[in-house]
């Protein structure tokens, strides 16, 4: 069970990974722009950024875990 919850995980954090970079190459297009407001999509960058630190927060301890086995 745990390797397919390693798995699933790994599978979570490069699909989250990837949006996080596609939405970085529109924000970055966005400035190069000469946009001057916010990026309209940086609450979800955001969001993003954030989901992924919990998703390798939680592969760590997962892998840890297994580590100790």
């Amino acid at each position: 069970m745990p390797n397919h919850s390693l798995a699933w995980l790994k599978q979570q954090i490069a699909d989250c990974f990837d949006e996080k970079n596609r939405l970085t190459a529109a924000m970055d297009s966005w400035y190069a722009s000469g946009n001057r407001s916010r990026f309209p999509d940086y609450p979800l960058l955001d969001r993003l950024n954030n989901r992924l630190s919990r998703l390798d927060s939680s592969y760590k301890t997962l892998w840890d875990s297994q580590a100790t086995i």
